[in-house]
């Protein structure tokens, strides 16, 4: 108990300490000083830029969700390089195992770039 009333005391005064120093020595107020021109210096006018006209805004185009986007009409994805069975159902909102048995793929890792697989289950 004692030496948490030892460092709050030496935290307390440490804080006091730094306000003293801070209020001893105020800062005098920064003016810039004025800007000389030289009386040889030509003296430049400037013309005032023909005002532009407000740019219109583009029209908005209503973007399709992004889910009618990835899935093609036929309900195929062609796999490209860098994909995985995983990736593919996680675009879709597919399950990877049920992606390898519609597609007939007996090992989810080997799926090759080029192969067209199913988005959908098969009719029965």
């Amino acid at each position: 108990m004692n030496r948490f009333f030892s460092v709050a005391l030496l935290l307390a005064t440490l804080i006091a300490c730094g306000k003293k120093e801070e209020e001893a020595a105020p800062e005098a107020p920064s003016v810039p000083a004025p800007a000389v021109v030289p009386e040889s210096a030509p003296t430049r006018q400037t013309t005032p830029e023909p005002a532009q006209p407000a740019a219109t805004p583009a029209p908005e185009t209503k973007m399709p969700p992004a889910e009618a986007k990835e899935k093609p009409a036929d309900n195929t994805y062609t796999v490209v390089k860098g994909d995985t069975l995983y990736d593919i159902a996680q675009k879709h909102g597919l399950d990877y195992r049920d992606l390898a048995r519609w597609n007939d793929i007996k090992n989810p890792r080997r799926i090759r770039i080029g192969q067209k697989l199913r988005l959908t289950a098969p009719e029965q």
